[in-house]
């Protein structure tokens, strides 16, 4: 992942958020923002930012940032079995799966299970996720590594933090590139690892055609 945008402002509220994602959207021939259909946003729920996602791209997909959202659950509800349910929940394949974990949370709190059934499953569920993006990412780290890398820039004059940022965004591009000239093929290593192991793990399964095209594993 590369950071693509970045920006400097009073404070994060609707109209900075709408400010920078028009600014993002003016990149569209490059980003391929001219449709945002397939586009996933992942944030931590600001709700400047919910409001202006939900303006300048009304058909991407918006996830909300599951520790994150987490972390605000846990405030009021705490216990081992009230941090496996939900997360159990997010990580569901299927709407069955994601049932079954809120159903037995309603039985461990109702006040538990009445926080997470006011939340809407799209924003946090993998269960609910479109397909077309092809991305069940429940994270992202991202915007916290790069908040750690720039403590050194905080405190100085405005011009003096951008330039330390454009530096360090420089370099870590180089970094990367150079990485990924050392790969075999065009997929991440560590991609093609993760896919090795799924194949490894669905080998012991047997398909069973149905009609068409679909399959029932066993």
């Amino acid at each position: 992942m590369y950071p693509i945008d970045y920006a400097l402002v009073e404070s994060e509220c609707r109209e900075t958020w709408l400010w920078f994602l028009e600014l993002l959207g003016l990149l569209g021939v490059d980003l391929e923002l001219n449709n945002s259909h397939g586009i996933v946003w992942i944030t931590e729920k600001q709700k400047g930012l919910i409001y202006a996602i939900r303006e300048l791209f009304p058909h991407s997909e918006h996830r909300f940032f599951v520790k994150y959202f987490y972390n605000n659950f846990k405030a009021s509800h705490r216990g081992l079995m009230l941090k496996q349910l939900p997360w159990g929940a997010a990580k569901s394949r299927t709407k069955q799966w994601f049932a079954q974990f809120m159903e037995r949370l309603r039985i461990v709190s109702e006040a538990a299970y009445q926080w997470l059934a006011d939340k809407y499953p799209l924003h946090w569920s993998r269960a609910f996720f479109k397909d077309i993006a092809l991305c069940d990412m429940l994270c992202n780290n991202i915007c916290k590594v790069f908040n750690s890398v720039i403590l050194q820039a905080r405190d100085k004059p405005v011009i003096m933090l951008m330039e330390m940022i454009r530096v360090y965004l420089m370099k870590r591009l180089v970094t990367k590139r150079a990485a990924a000239e050392k790969w075999h093929n065009q997929i991440d290593p560590k991609v093609i690892k993760f896919v090795e192991r799924i194949k490894m793990d669905s080998s012991i399964y047997n398909p069973n055609y149905t009609i068409k095209i679909h399959v029932q594993a066993r």
